[in-house]
């Protein structure tokens, strides 16, 4: 669940069982704060730009490797010169996008048609995860919400594909092509195409503007 500002009245919604991200205004900073004071959950004060409360295992969720991949990505983006205001934000946006390509993107390999319906194969998917740490990543990942519809969706759009008989791509779907691409012809690993793409990423943009 994402509500982008909750109003005041509204509050109580915080201490929901539900994962949520949810946007609140600071005039409700202490009240909020004395509410969720025993809840485990992130808190995080955007315009101080600093972590408020927090679990303590945020340096875990993510396997070592792609972790670091991301955080040098995001310096990447930081400390560029940014000729636009929107560059940055874009490049920002295509690490997290590369960062699931990564660990998800074999997720097309184990879809099966069984008795005229399309299944995702949840086990074989996780056994195809390139590294223990990603597999296990994907073993809590993939019991979410978020990761449910995905995988539906998916499907949704491999039979739509069928009956339209259209091979039109989505942005992701695009980005898994490029990264198999990629793989297949440079031998690039894993965690390193995160990095490289955003820096190419980000060249081919300031390039562009240039001309």
């Amino acid at each position: 669940m994402f509500i982008p500002v909750l109003p005041s009245c509204l509050t109580v919604h915080c201490c929901s069982e539900l994962p949520y991200i949810l946007g609140l205004s600071s005039l409700h900073y202490n009240s909020v704060l004395e509410l969720l004071a025993e809840h485990e959950l992130l808190i995080i004060d955007i315009d101080k730009g600093i972590i408020v409360k927090s679990y303590n295992d945020e340096d875990t969720i993510l396997p070592r490797k792609i972790q670091r991949a991301v955080m040098n990505a995001l310096s990447l983006a930081k400390n560029m010169t940014d000729p636009t205001e929107m560059l940055r934000d874009i490049m920002i946006s295509e690490a997290f996008v590369h960062m699931f390509v990564e660990m998800v993107g074999h997720y097309e390999n184990h879809f099966v048609e069984q008795n005229d319906n399309l299944t995702f194969q949840k086990e074989a998917f996780l056994k195809n995860a390139f590294s223990y740490s990603v597999q296990s990543f994907l073993q809590w990942f993939s019991e979410t919400q978020m990761f449910d519809g995905f995988s539906n969706e998916s499907i949704w759009r491999i039979n739509y594909r069928k009956i339209c008989q259209t091979n039109l791509r989505t942005f992701f779907e695009k980005r898994v092509d490029e990264y198999k691409w990629e793989l297949s012809h440079d031998g690039e690993k894993f965690s390193r195409f995160i990095e490289k793409t955003v820096r190419n990423f980000g060249e081919m943009i300031i390039h562009k503007l240039k001309k």
